[in-house]
């Protein structure tokens, strides 16, 4: 899956996610810039919570304490929306970012899925 990300003032962040195992013993890879992490899924209210598992940057680990808390939420609404919250937050400076929406899945090639944010 990858998910491309745009913000009010131009930004943009890409990440590729891949699957690995499955549910509950499995795991997701999400790569995005230099960075890769490790992601455990738990259920949550009819949706599911991301915990960060390990994180390496440009392949080196990382210890976890250094990089942010992450608070993320995904739920499938309506058969077809993706509703999503995602917040940073580190120790002692409180929360970095946060931002939510949802997303539809727009078909740009047969091969590659790609999603836009609507809100």
């Amino acid at each position: 899956m990858h998910w491309r990300r745009r913000f009010d003032d131009g930004s943009e962040l890409v990440s590729v996610f891949h699957p690995v195992g499955r549910y509950p013993d499995g795991h997701w890879l999400e790569s995005t810039g230099p960075a890769r992490l490790r992601l455990g899924v738990d259920l949550d209210g009819g949706g599911w919570r991301w915990h960060l598992l390990s994180v390496a940057l440009r392949g080196l680990p990382l210890p976890r304490v250094l990089f942010p808390r992450t608070d993320a939420y995904k739920r499938i609404e309506d058969g077809d929306r993706y509703r999503f919250a995602v917040a940073f937050s580190l120790f002692p400076l409180g929360e970095l970012l946060r931002y939510e929406g949802a997303l539809h899945a727009i078909p740009a090639d047969p091969a590659v899925t790609v999603e836009r944010v609507v809100t």
